[in-house]
């Protein structure tokens, strides 16, 4: 009998130390990994299972036999334990057993069964939600429904990214619209994302979240241009768009101007003109100015002692759609004063007409003071794969200053940048310029010889281009927008019965926003200049006539570069003006003229006033 006492408490407290085990294994499984898949719920479930199983098993063991080492009874013990431990979570539940009448630590075991039982039931509840979790997806969507919410159309590479990026939020507040044929791949992002994402219709998840939400931004970025517009006009058709918290739209367009759909975006809006703001995002227009805003083309201007100048001096290698965002942007930013503006364009085609149809009034070269000041050198049926690029770069504009590299795929785009860089070296010239050049991915640069990578900086990454900062020009907005009240603050100062209109109100249509965008960038380096000129002095920009004649001649290309032309005398009416409709209409605008050419009042709108507040604001981008 001592022998068969023995045996039995040697299996109880096996069964302890082996249960314990198995049961902490499972826990830990599941603490360790970053994000719960489905898979992951299932194995540490089935590691609980183990754990119950070998509980069980002394009890069933010496149920009736206190003691006994026939093969056929420990067998058969095996199987009843497993079946005992499997109908347990088929109705049946947890029930009390007996255990070995000298067992010192018989509550010890009876808690570690309890959470075995405990810790099982959790994973499957786990599992079953990981696969089935429409409905928990919904429970999810309720719970946050009061907070601010991020709102993606489409789940695709694009939206993920921006989601990502989103800053300061937690993922529970960014929702997407998914479809019954979505991608493994992409929805396996989703989850280690902690996204929320629903089977719904975009207008319907507007209208479940309209009396409750903080506010929405909704990001229309699906897989054309046709997809989004359609988004679009299905929440302004079915009145999702009406009453309830202000919801801000950033819809993607990919070659259509947006000022196509000026009327569509008025009629969608209807009365709610501040609680609905619809932003048209163009990729590569938003790059032009984030990459500008980042990286400077007046810091490595060259002196012209002969002009008493600085010459700006922009290489744009290839030309695609990003190239003329770049060209357009360099162009209307380099009317400044002191400065002279050359771009040369190396294009493997012939697209200089196709400039000329797109922006008829860009010529090859301007040197109007008042109107416009820059030279243009477009060459074209370049062979990038020759030598052809440098030695036609080396007679013509070895002195560039600045350039950007985008002519192809990255391999190619960084052998054009090594060899421009080379070319810079074997001219004497070892500093003073910078190289950008198109990279999908940055990681591709890491395995390429660094020292010959100095100057060339990768730029245009997939990760950048779809980032939610960048995708909502947030830095740009936020100093615009503070300027604006600044400007309101000191327009009602002077004259309180001046009439006022708000951000939202102001910047709430495309050419606006657009137009103040643009003016505020080149605000930052006029302020940076200054800073460099004149020791911080900013009442010069007031006082010198210079300044406001390079704001009209920056407005004036900054226009010409949206396709208007110069008004003709037929167009105007009798007082010498052109009505808004006409100007749409026609792409036409009666103030492309020099400076002095206009009237006295429009001359006085080119003027800038630099109060502190406003330096302040730009000095923060």
């Amino acid at each position: 009998m001592g022998i068969a006492k023995t045996y039995e408490t040697i299996v109880w407290y096996g069964a302890l130390g082996f249960g314990m085990v198995l049961f902490l294994t499972g826990i830990l499984f599941l603490l360790l990994k970053k994000k719960c898949k489905e898979e992951h719920f299932l194995k540490a479930a089935c590691i609980e299972f183990v754990a119950e199983w070998v509980l069980i098993f002394p009890n069933v063991l010496f149920q009736e036999i206190p003691y006994t080492n026939d093969f056929l009874h420990i067998t058969e013990s095996l199987l009843v334990s497993f079946v005992q431990t499997f109908n347990m979570y088929l109705g049946n539940g947890y029930e009390r057993f007996a255990y070995a009448e000298d067992m010192v630590l018989t509550g010890v075991y009876s808690i570690l069964r309890i959470l075995v039982y405990m810790a099982l039931t959790a994973f499957v509840t786990g599992f079953v939600l990981t696969v089935v979790d429409g409905p928990m997806q919904r429970v999810r969507l309720r719970l946050n429904a009061g907070k601010k919410q991020y709102i993606f159309s489409a789940c695709n590479e694009k939206s993920l990214s921006i989601a990502a990026s989103i800053p300061h939020q937690k993922k529970e507040n960014i929702i997407f619209i998914v479809q019954d044929n979505l991608d493994t791949r992409i929805k396996d992002r989703m989850k280690e994302m902690g996204v929320v994402y629903v089977k719904l219709s975009l207008e319907n998840v507007v209208e479940k979240l309209n009396g409750k939400a903080k506010g929405m931004e909704l990001f229309l970025f699906g897989e054309n241009e046709k997809e989004n517009l359609d988004r679009l006009n299905e929440l302004g058709s079915k009145g999702s768009l009406e009453k309830g918290c202000q919801k801000k739209l950033y819809v993607e367009l990919q070659d259509t101007p947006w000022s196509l759909y000026d009327n569509f975006i008025e009629k969608l809006k209807a009365g709610e003109k501040e609680q609905v703001i619809i932003n048209f995002v163009r990729t590569e227009e938003n790059f032009a100015y984030n990459n500008l805003l980042q990286y400077s083309i007046f810091q490595n201007a060259v002196d012209n002692t002969a002009e008493q100048c600085k010459d700006i001096k922009a290489l744009l290698v290839g030309m695609n759609a990003r190239n003329l965002e770049l060209l357009k942007a360099i162009l209307h930013l380099g009317q400044m004063p002191g400065y002279h503006l050359s771009i040369m364009v190396l294009d493997a085609e012939a697209n200089r007409d196709v400039l000329r149809r797109k922006m008829p009034e860009i010529e090859d070269s301007c040197k109007v003071l008042g109107d416009a000041w820059y030279e243009l050198l477009y060459r074209e049926n370049v062979q990038f794969a020759s030598c052809a690029l440098e030695s036609m770069v080396e007679k013509e504009f070895s002195d560039f200053t600045y350039a950007y590299v985008g002519a192809g795929e990255d391999l190619q785009n960084i052998d054009i940048a090594m060899r421009l860089n080379a070319m810079k070296y074997r001219t004497g010239q070892r500093d003073g310029y910078l190289i950008q050049v198109n990279v999908k991915q940055k990681e591709f640069c890491d395995h390429l010889n660094q020292n010959r990578m100095k100057h060339i900086v990768p730029s245009g990454m997939f990760s950048d281009l779809y980032r939610y900062d960048f995708i909502t020009m947030a830095a740009l907005e936020r100093c615009a927008a503070a300027i604006h009240e600044v400007r309101n603050q000191e327009r009602k100062k002077k004259n309180p019965e001046a009439e006022i209109k708000s951000w939202v109100s102001y910047c709430n249509n495309e050419y606006n926003r657009h137009s103040v965008y643009a003016r505020t960038l080149s605000l930052k380096y006029k302020v940076e200049l200054i800073d460099l000129y004149y020791g911080s002095d900013y009442s010069v920009i007031s006082q010198q006539k210079v300044w406001k004649v390079y704001e009209h001649m920056r407005w004036n290309v900054y226009t010409r570069t949206m396709g208007y032309r110069l008004a003709q005398k037929q167009t105007l009416d009798a007082l010498g003006r052109l009505d808004r409709d006409t100007r749409q209409i026609a792409m036409i605008h009666g103030d492309l003229v020099p400076f002095e050419n206009l009237p006295k009042e429009e001359q006085d709108k080119d003027g800038i006033v630099l109060t502190e507040r406003i330096v302040a604001e730009l000095k923060k981008l």
